[in-house]
């Protein structure tokens, strides 16, 4: 249990590279404790958007077919991300679940502070991120250094600011082997990464690249988690413990 909560300002955008070009991760999601479809995490090389070096990070996650019989879950998330800062450029999400679809947009305007969901304008102070980029950029950061990271992201209707709690170190056992991991909590007001307003943790291994192998959300009905399966990146291998599993 973390006894003292320490604020830190995350390390200034445009100081660390950009690590994970090329990376494509592949989760097994469950639903309690069935099988309940995959999601997918790639990050692209740098590519230009708007005549201006970027990466376009993509998260998609379907539900597999027991699912689907109760529940359809189609969805893509793309970011957009400016290559030096890492801050949000744009912001793309289309998803089926159940009986309702949605589409939505947002652009990032860093010269006035303003972000644009249609007819909405949404002001910012910056560095600003979206709930998918803002992972991107948490993995960056040297979690090591307090118990808690503040910054800021635009989610839904609002800019908000993003809390995450650095909880602990907790090793983990995956699809895709056992993994030495920090276990954190991600906290705002308004979405989090699958769901609105319900608790979200993320396993990020014990290493220099800090890859997301576990993502647990609690929804109203359930817990939805995502274990790594497969993992692949320019020049790495999966950072597996040597220790045997429990």
């Amino acid at each position: 249990v973390v006894l003292a909560m320490a604020a830190l300002a995350p390390t200034e955008p445009g100081s660390v590279q950009f690590p994970f070009r090329g990376e494509r991760l592949v989760y097994a999601l469950s639903w309690f404790s069935i099988a309940g479809g995959q999601m997918t995490l790639q990050a692209s090389r740098k590519m230009p958007f708007d005549d201006r070096p970027a990466y376009r990070l993509e998260l998609s996650a379907i539900s597999n077919d027991f699912i689907s019989n109760f529940f359809v879950v189609r969805e893509t998330v793309v970011s957009w991300i400016d290559a030096r800062t890492f801050e949000s450029l744009r912001y793309e999400k289309h998803s089926i679940e159940g009986k309702h679809a949605r589409d939505e947009l947002i652009e990032f305007d860093h010269v006035t502070h303003m972000a644009r969901r249609g007819d909405r304008i949404i002001p910012f102070e910056g560095p600003v991120f979206d709930s998918l980029s803002s992972v991107y950029y948490l993995r960056t950061l040297d979690l090591s250094r307090a118990d808690q990271i503040h910054f800021e992201v635009v989610s839904g209707k609002h800019a908000y600011p993003l809390v995450v709690n650095i909880e602990g170190h907790e090793r983990v056992k995956t699809p895709a082997g056992i993994f030495h991991t920090i276990r954190v909590e991600p906290r705002m007001e308004n979405d989090s990464l699958f769901k609105s307003g319900e608790n979200l943790r993320l396993w990020l291994t014990d290493d220099a690249r800090r890859i997301p192998v576990m993502i647990r959300s609690k929804l109203k009905f359930g817990t939805l988690t995502a274990r790594l399966s497969s993992g692949e990146g320019p020049g790495w291998t999966l950072p597996q413990a040597r220790d045997p599993a429990p």
